[in-house]
């Protein structure tokens, strides 16, 4: 058996009883509080760690005495939004290799002006240090109106709210500046572009022959079927799920030719 040694003036004193279930409920409370706790302080130390990790990645800066290369997208007005919003994204040519830059959001609704410039500050920050920030256009996407503000556009494809159509954006951007990149190595190796393109299925020399050189090869009627197969593609968008320009509307539900995704289960 211990001793205890009791140093201070003892200035009263009851004998413990046994805890009653509401105390030891209301300690099991605190015990889980204090497990949360503990978890969220390891998640901020691992995001920590990833902020310090990324400022070291070297911060690409542009020559701001030459023009940008930019592109601006337009995002029309939704039945939960009377107003237009603009999305600019920059490129920039860095060792050889093309990459977004900075994004800007302009509209004259005031309402999301708060949110809009820090998520343009946030996402700037990151493409000026990562090579390759498409999980931020993805992350952006996975955002939903609690107000249920999700609405259709054109081509029957959906979107969340407003930040998930930023996000289709910017994802499709940078998709579209990875694909330069890739198309830009493969010409170094030798590899004609050229002809991995015409081996796309609804290219038109897949439907005017193999040889286009041929006339009577190009003048062949085309399958009555093919013809209404492509037309059904070309006007198809951009799935959400997979990027890929092949969400379709049939039968009321949008449905994608290239993933499966579909809006109806």
């Amino acid at each position: 058996m211990s001793v205890i040694k009791i140093s201070k003036k003892i200035v009263g004193w009851e004998v413990e009883q046994p805890k009653t279930s509401e105390e030891l409920e209301m300690a099991k409370k605190e015990e889980e509080r204090n497990e949360e706790i503990r978890f969220l302080e390891a998640e901020i130390a691992q995001l920590r760690n990833k902020i310090e990790e990324m400022s070291r990645h070297e911060i690409v800066t542009a020559d701001r005495s030459k023009p940008l290369e930019a592109y601006s997208y337009k995002i029309d007005a939704s039945p939960k939004d009377p107003n237009a919003y603009y999305v600019t994204i920059t490129n920039i040519m860095h060792k050889g290799r093309k990459r977004v830059y900075e994004i800007f959001i302009n509209t004259k609704n005031p309402k999301h002006h708060q949110w809009l410039t820090a998520l343009t500050r946030l996402a700037t920050a990151i493409m000026r240090r990562e090579e390759n920030p498409l999980f931020v256009g993805e992350e952006l996407s996975e955002a939903f109106d609690i107000e249920g503000g999700g609405y259709y556009r054109k081509g029957g494809v959906w979107y969340k709210g407003l930040a998930d159509e930023i996000g289709s954006i910017l994802t499709q951007h940078i998709k579209e500046v990875i694909a330069y990149n890739e198309s830009a190595e493969n010409e170094d190796d030798n590899i004609n572009i050229e002809e991995i393109e015409v081996e796309t299925p609804f290219s038109e020399e897949n439907f005017a022959g193999e040889d286009s050189a041929n006339d009577d090869t190009s003048s062949e009627e085309v399958d009555p079927e093919e013809m209404e197969l492509r037309k059904l593609h070309e006007n198809a968008a951009y799935c959400p799920s997979c990027g890929k320009k092949s969400y379709l509307m049939q039968g009321g539900c949008g449905q994608c030719t290239n993933c499966a995704y579909s809006t109806c289960g």
